[in-house]
């Protein structure tokens, strides 16, 4: 039988890892192209945005640009 509680703490690495990742590239994004919140209420209109990954880094863009706000 498999490790299930290491196969466990693999899975909450991969999720700590992507959390990571997608913050970082919300960071770089911002940075990047200067994004201000009313710029994503815009771009989330466009038709390409609209898969679940596109979804979730728009999340995460958002949520840094609020915590950037309130700094």
């Amino acid at each position: 039988m498999a490790d299930l509680t290491n196969i466990a703490m693999a899975v909450e690495a991969w999720s700590d890892f992507k959390r990571e990742a997608a913050c970082q590239m919300a960071d770089d994004i911002i940075d990047e192209f200067g994004l201000t919140l009313e710029d994503v209420e815009a771009m989330k209109q466009f038709q390409c945005i609209g898969t679940d990954d596109d979804k979730e880094i728009i999340w995460f863009i958002e949520d840094e640009l609020k915590e950037r706000a309130n700094a």
